[in-house]
């Protein structure tokens, strides 16, 4: 109940962020609860001054008070992307996706399905917590200062004449040296996930996953919510032009689906 409530803080003050924008024309139309005209103008802001965590974060909650939850959740998780220890987009963004989840489990009416992503595995933690949960640009300065530490103690081996000096300045170097090079990599990881679009989100009402990249065949799944994340593992054209995208949910659920009617994040 407590996270319903600070999301509907959220949501009802969450465009007063967008003055830092000066875009007053939206900010005062989302709180005047004109969510459509709110939402044009974010949109245009998008396209003209370029993406930005703060607009598409407003323009999220605009896209909620709307009842789009698949436009909303495809905002929320880019702009994760660009700031992914922003406190506010992750609240929504949860409670969000904790929405998506509910909503597709009251599909099942009694059915023994998980329709749940899967629980993450040690090395896809660690993965999250260094790629997805911090922004390349902080693991790049923790390298930076790390290659500043290593200088450092090459600088005391080399013009130190105490013995001891030299050895802690020569081991230490070597360690913060290691270091750089870790946090080199974290940083790559992290760039590599800011770039990725192996990732969907479902827009359309509710979709089906199916069994062929085919308009007959047969459904794999019931009916997902707008809003699902399902990855991308391969892609497909039909002999009619058609696109369509193998996707999956879950262990348990994956199937085919036209690529209209969905967004790479």
């Amino acid at each position: 109940m407590k996270n319903k409530i600070y999301l509907l803080l959220l949501l009802l003050f969450g465009a007063l962020e967008a003055g830092a924008y000066n875009y007053e024309s939206a900010d005062t139309a989302y709180s005047k609860g004109n969510y459509e005209e709110a939402a044009l103008i974010y949109s245009q802001a998008l396209e003209k001054e370029g993406v930005s965590a703060g607009l598409l974060y407003n323009l999220g909650n605009t896209y909620y008070r709307l009842g789009k939850d698949g436009e909303a959740m495809l905002c929320y998780e880019r702009a994760k992307r660009i700031e992914p220890s922003n406190s506010l987009i992750n609240q929504n963004l949860n409670f969000l996706r904790n929405k998506v989840v509910d909503a597709n489990k009251g599909a099942l009416q009694g059915k023994a399905i998980n329709i749940e992503p899967d629980h993450e595995s040690f090395i896809e933690g660690l993965y999250r917590i260094i790629a997805i949960e911090r922004k390349s640009n902080s693991w790049a300065v923790f390298a930076v200062m790390a290659f500043i530490l290593f200088l450092g103690g090459m600088a005391l081996y080399m013009f130190t004449p105490n013995v001891l000096a030299r050895k802690t300045g020569f081991f230490s170097g070597l360690t913060f040296l290691g270091f750089t090079v870790v946090f080199l990599i974290f940083a790559f990881l992290a760039a590599n996930n800011f770039n990725r679009q192996d990732e969907v989100i479902l827009i359309n009402f509710t979709t089906e996953l199916l069994d062929q990249p085919r308009e007959d065949a047969s459904a794999t799944t019931t009916p997902l919510h707008k809003g699902t994340k399902l990855k991308i593992l391969e892609t497909k054209s039909g002999g009619d032009g058609t696109e369509w995208l193998k996707v999956k949910l879950n262990a348990d659920n994956v199937g085919w689906v036209k690529k209209e009617g969905i967004e790479v994040i």
